[in-house]
């Protein structure tokens, strides 16, 4: 599966394919394993997230802030927070997700307002791990029934999903709703999204650091202190590892040689493209070809 399971578009966003039509809710199982080197893309959407750890552990990214999650954990993240999550190269981890659009709160807009605003837009609120006891422990547990209702995919339960997201969302107003003025600053955020999205759509050309930081009108050392506080790598890092993520594809859908996909994902060579594949990857592309075509 891998990547595949994420579809991203230019801007970093997520397409997020919703289980039912009635509710914009999406629920899913996940294994870090499916990503490549076990690190999922970053990336962001208009939907709340909710991880629980089912098995496992890793280490879950989201701004500039980090989050470590166990077996038995869980985590919400905020809508329209850049984030990604990986686990260590010896271990997995198996977990649900769960995406909720705030859209599915809103029957009026004075309750968006007061109850649903405060929450999205609370510059204090990028995450919050839910801990086994207290408030947090009832939100995991609705967290929990959520999915699993979702999942059941019975149309008769959607009330019952809805009474358990209206219960879940008091939970986190009550307990995390901080007092502010509009929306918060967001303009660091914006610029990292800038940034990668250049990357992503310019990987094959020849890039340098300056290209990458002027695409999110910021200089050098700043653009490396950003990437290095969100993404833990370094701008030049990230483009490498993306050439190679972009590869993959192209090494088990196509007949191309390796010295061709090198060069088509902006490597200048097939020899360095291969000593850098094997860096990451812990193989060589040759091998990953063969191990991916034997597989199906």
């Amino acid at each position: 599966m891998g990547e595949s399971t994420l579809v991203l578009n230019s801007n970093l966003s997520e397409n997020v394919d919703y289980n039912t039509s009635l509710l914009p809710i999406k629920a899913r199982y996940c294994h870090q394993s499916w990503y490549t080197d076990k690190k999922a893309p970053c990336h962001w959407h208009a939907e709340v997230e909710c991880i629980y750890v089912l098995e496992g552990s890793m280490t879950y990214y989201v701004n500039d802030k980090t989050y470590e999650l166990a077996h038995g954990d869980s985590l919400f993240v905020n809508a329209n927070r850049l984030h990604f999550c990986q686990s260590e190269k010896d271990s997995d981890c198996y977990y649900m997700v769960l995406l909720l659009n705030p859209s599915c709160l809103v029957t009026n807009p004075g309750l968006e307002a007061r109850f649903i605003n405060p929450v999205i837009f609370d510059n204090g609120l990028d995450a919050i791990i839910m801990h086994s006891s207290g408030w947090q422990k009832d939100a995991s547990a609705l967290i929990r029934e959520i999915f699993e209702l979702v999942l059941s995919d019975e149309k008769e339960y959607a009330l019952t999903i809805m009474q358990d997201i209206y219960a879940f969302w008091n939970l986190l107003y009550q307990n995390t709703h901080r007092s502010h003025q509009g929306e918060p600053n967001t303009a660091r955020m914006n610029s990292l999204k800038e940034m990668i999205t250049f990357v992503q759509l310019h990987y094959q050309k020849k890039l340098s650091l300056s290209d990458i930081a002027a695409s999110g009108m910021m200089c050098e050392s700043k653009c490396c202190a950003l990437f290095k506080a969100t993404l833990h790598q370094s701008p030049m890092a990230y483009l490498t590892s993306y050439r190679i993520r972009s590869s993959l594809a192209l090494l088990t859908g196509t007949n191309k040689s390796i010295t061709d996909i090198a060069l088509s994902c902006g490597f200048n060579s097939g020899s360095y493209y291969t000593e850098t594949f094997q860096k990451l990857m812990k193989m060589t592309p040759k091998n990953y070809r063969k191990t991916h075509l034997a597989q199906q």
